[in-house]
């Protein structure tokens, strides 16, 4: 009797030790989506996207999160760009982001406005609107042998500080 009882707290430790550990690995399971909400200041939001689902045969797979994010993977085998989404904004000064490792060689995300371009993630990704109603669009570039295996996080936040996707 006093063996089958050791052997079940110990199984019993092990798992709540398991459980500890993956919280501690994945931040309290925020890397896995348990618990995020969207920041409420991101102008952009999924009613925003336009993109869909994709594998277009050019090496990049493109897949669409309800919360307005997605993943790009794959090797791209061309210069390819992507309609993300038009955002409305009013006169004022904005800041874009969009993930980590963005780079002008490989995939990043820009923002379309009046004829003008501003790139996400790069030290000039302020941006000033001269009207309101004017329509952002975002797009994503990707370039020939861009290895991807990324999560995109479009963010377009008020004032001249960078936002996050989530609280």
């Amino acid at each position: 009797m006093k063996t089958k009882t050791k052997n079940i707290l110990i199984v019993i430790g092990v798992f709540a030790a398991l459980i500890i550990f993956v919280g501690v690995v994945t931040s309290g399971f925020k890397n896995w989506g348990v618990g995020r909400t969207v920041n409420e200041d991101n102008l952009y939001t999924a009613e925003c996207m336009t993109l869909k689902d994709t594998d277009d045969g050019y090496g990049v797979k493109i897949t669409v999160n309800e919360d307005g994010s997605f993943k790009v993977k794959g090797t791209a085998t061309k210069d390819v760009d992507y309609e993300i989404g038009t955002v409305t904004l009013d006169k004022g000064t904005y800041t874009i982001t969009a993930f980590e490792d963005a780079s002008r060689s490989t995939v990043y995300v820009s923002a379309n406005y009046d004829g003008l371009v501003t790139c996400a993630d790069f030290s000039d990704n302020t941006f000033t609107i001269a009207a309101d109603d004017t329509e952002v669009t975002l797009t994503l570039h990707v370039f020939t042998d861009a290895k991807l295996n990324d999560t995109i996080y479009p963010v377009i936040v008020s004032g001249e500080e960078p936002g996050e996707f989530y609280k």
